[in-house]
């Protein structure tokens, strides 16, 4: 991949994270700089390690064969991301008693998740959890690029960050209007990766 097919994909990976901080700051959810740089560095953390173990993996096979399977699978990745959004989308509020594990599957969708205390401020430990949710789609994409993308990883971090910041700043400036939704920038992201994998098919 060359660099600019390294910063869309990365960009395609990280823009749940523009939803996030926007609805954040439009249900009065604080966001400190420390809980963004958190989530941006577990992101690229979680990612960085994925890359890491698809490069051990594709060792053993012929590279045709991992690329192949490595664009197979971001195109999957799309797929399944924009389905995941929609049926997350029509699902109720998760109840008190929900698990952590449905909680954490939701913030893509309903980023007031992520405040899990309700002290309208993410704490160190949320931003974790936050993180945790929003790499998995990066964790997949890394694992299935392999040797030669540790471009990926960086830019994710960085662009989760800038997002996160971007995402508060248009919340302000649409801060009467309701039409910001997370579910249109999870199908978004899922669009560009489809598109990402049949490129990489081709």
């Amino acid at each position: 991949m060359n660099i600019v097919e390294i910063i869309v994909l990365s960009a395609a990976l990280s823009i749940d994270s523009l939803g996030i901080g926007a609805s954040c700051r439009l249900k009065g959810i604080r966001m400190p700089l420390i809980s963004k740089i958190t989530i941006s560095a577990v992101s690229a953390a979680a990612t960085g390690a994925a890359v890491l173990t698809g490069s051990l993996i594709s060792g053993a096979f012929a590279q045709d064969i991992v690329r192949a399977a490595g664009a197979a699978l971001i195109l999957l990745l799309g797929i399944y991301m924009i389905l995941a959004a929609i049926r997350e989308e029509m699902k109720l509020t998760p109840e008190k008693n929900s698990s952590k594990a449905e909680k954490t599957a939701g913030i893509l969708t309903r980023a007031e998740l992520g405040d899990m205390d309700n002290s309208k401020k993410i704490e160190l430990s949320e931003a974790i959890v936050i993180g945790a949710a929003v790499s998995a789609d990066s964790v997949a994409a890394g694992f299935g690029l392999g040797a030669s993308e540790w471009g990926v990883p960086i830019f994710c971090g960085l662009f989760q960050l800038g997002f996160l910041c971007a995402g508060e700043i248009i919340a302000r400036l649409v801060r009467n209007t309701t039409g910001i939704r997370q579910l249109y920038f999870s199908i978004a992201s899922g669009i560009i990766l489809i598109l990402t994998g049949v490129v990489r098919l081709l």
